[in-house]
């Protein structure tokens, strides 16, 4: 892989020390700030000072917005357990109490049907084990 002998940047195809329209356009408004704040006192060493203090304070910058949001993630999750915490107990609650009932009721049916059928008589007339309806 060979190197432009300018820039530094690996060759490809094309030109690589030329910008796209965009990138002039940036390059030029960083200039313009840069020559803004220099006041008469600008250098090459100064304006490359000046970009790279602009390249530390963006990348702080997004390392703070992306602390921030971690916060804002962080607090939104804690106000909606605190939030959604006493639904959820009192769904575990109705779910416990219908289980209970489930198992309350399964424990008043007969064992088996053929316990129940050899042991009990049905009626001949309507067929209940438990009671008759025919009288």
């Amino acid at each position: 892989m060979t190197r432009c002998r300018k820039c530094g940047v690996p060759k490809t195809a094309g030109n690589c020390c030329q910008f796209s329209a965009e990138e002039e356009e940036f390059k030029k408004d960083i200039k313009a700030q840069y020559y803004e704040l220099a006041a008469g006192h600008s250098s090459k060493i100064g304006l490359a000072s000046f970009i790279w203090r602009k390249f530390i304070d963006a990348k702080t910058g997004e390392q703070q917005a992306w602390n921030e949001k971690q916060n804002v993630i962080a607090s939104m999750a804690s106000n909606y357990e605190n939030k959604y915490k006493p639904i959820i107990d009192e769904k575990d609650k109705e779910i416990e109490y219908l289980q209970n009932l489930v198992s309350r009721f399964q424990g008043m049916l007969p064992e088996s049907d053929k316990e129940s059928s050899s042991s009990t008589i049905a009626c001949s007339g309507c067929g209940s084990t438990t009671g008759c309806y025919c009288r």
